[in-house]
């Protein structure tokens, strides 16, 4: 997205260890040692776009999944702007998946 002129991007991720290698790879984004069920942090209606790289796929394998999943998808609808996108890329079959939404 970066290559492509989109120059404000905010990444997140709960591993520490990833945001270090990720901001070593990719210096002018902003990065945040961040937990997506509470983004607190982030304003109501902060923005436009909303991408999650498989961090769906790994909350289907906790023993609170749905609970877990909601407050992510609750935290990303407060985050971005009326009318904003979020786009789940996922490696489950669909069927497994809209099970949670």
């Amino acid at each position: 997205m970066h290559d492509d002129g989109y120059k404000n991007i905010t990444n997140i991720d709960i591993s520490k260890p990833c945001i270090d290698q990720m901001q070593q790879r990719r210096p002018e984004l902003k990065y945040q040692v961040l937990d997506a069920t509470d983004m607190r942090c982030f304003q109501t209606g902060q923005f436009d776009f909303a991408l999650d790289k498989s961090t769906i796929d790994a909350l289907c394998c906790s023993d609170h999944a749905h609970l877990d999943i909601s407050k992510i998808l609750k935290e990303v609808q407060r985050v971005l702007k009326p009318g904003g996108l979020y786009i789940i890329v996922s490696f489950g079959v669909p069927v497994e998946r809209t099970l949670f939404f």
